[in-house]
């Protein structure tokens, strides 16, 4: 009797032991299932959460884009076209420095282009000045004694006053007249030189012109004296009668 009194208390205690073990992990999958809800929750919460601010963030948008076409569409039309005039006039300033910047560029290349053109020109006319032939050398000086000597056919010869304030202007005749094709030569005398002062006298009332006889001559003025096949053929005395014919000579 006692040993089935035992046994059933061992069973007893086995049986409630059982029941302790499962209603302990009946608990535990209650905590963690309790846990997982609380988790499951969490995550609901920040899912709407993050829900409602993307809502928010699209009404924003949508609402600066009704701004933005409420501003266009209450835009005046004078205020279109003041913006229309700004634009224009901010075109017309770009073009008017784009013109300026060609004129500059077109004036230093002119100027530029004018100082080299009157460099060479002064250069060239520096040659030209150089290379000119001097007008003494055009013609040769001979002695009054051999006015009527000279191997030429036809001739003139300048027989002057060394002071004479007007041998610039015969010179300048001359040297016209002696680049001429068919010009004939001319020669030069000073009557003050000491060989020539026997032709020369200031104080007579008229020359004395002999054709033929050189000795016989006798000049009181600068003369132009036209010579041919060894005769004196014409004489044209003072400033004014050798100008006149030297003049037409040149033409």
């Amino acid at each position: 009797m006692m040993g089935d009194s035992m046994e059933k208390e061992t069973n007893k205690k086995t049986t409630s032991a059982k029941k302790k073990n499962t209603s302990s992990k009946s608990n535990l999958n209650n905590k963690n299932n309790a846990q997982n809800t609380k988790k499951n929750k969490k995550g609901n919460k920040n899912i709407a959460q993050s829900k409602k601010v993307e809502v928010k963030e699209e009404k924003v948008k949508a609402k600066e884009v009704e701004i933005k076409e409420e501003v266009v569409s209450t835009e005046t039309p004078a205020a279109k076209e003041t913006s229309k005039k700004k634009k224009s006039n901010l075109s017309n300033n770009e073009f008017v420095k784009l013109l300026q910047l060609i004129l500059i560029v077109t004036g230093i290349f002119l100027a530029f282009y004018l100082v080299t053109w009157l460099f060479t020109d002064n250069s060239d006319e520096n040659k030209k000045e150089e290379e000119k032939p001097e007008v003494s050398i055009q013609y040769d000086e001979i002695l009054m004694s051999n006015l009527l000597k000279q191997k030429d056919l036809e001739y003139y010869v300048l027989a002057y006053d060394a002071e004479d304030k007007y041998y610039d202007s015969y010179n300048m005749y001359i040297y016209t007249y002696s680049t001429q094709k068919d010009a004939k030569r001319v020669y030069t005398s000073v009557l003050s030189n000491g060989f020539n002062k026997k032709f020369y006298d200031k104080e007579l009332k008229e020359s004395v012109i002999d054709a033929a006889d050189i000795s016989k001559l006798k000049l009181k003025d600068t003369s132009l004296i036209r010579v041919r096949r060894g005769t004196i053929r014409n004489v044209y005395e003072g400033h004014e009668e050798i100008i006149n014919f030297l003049s037409t000579l040149g033409k």
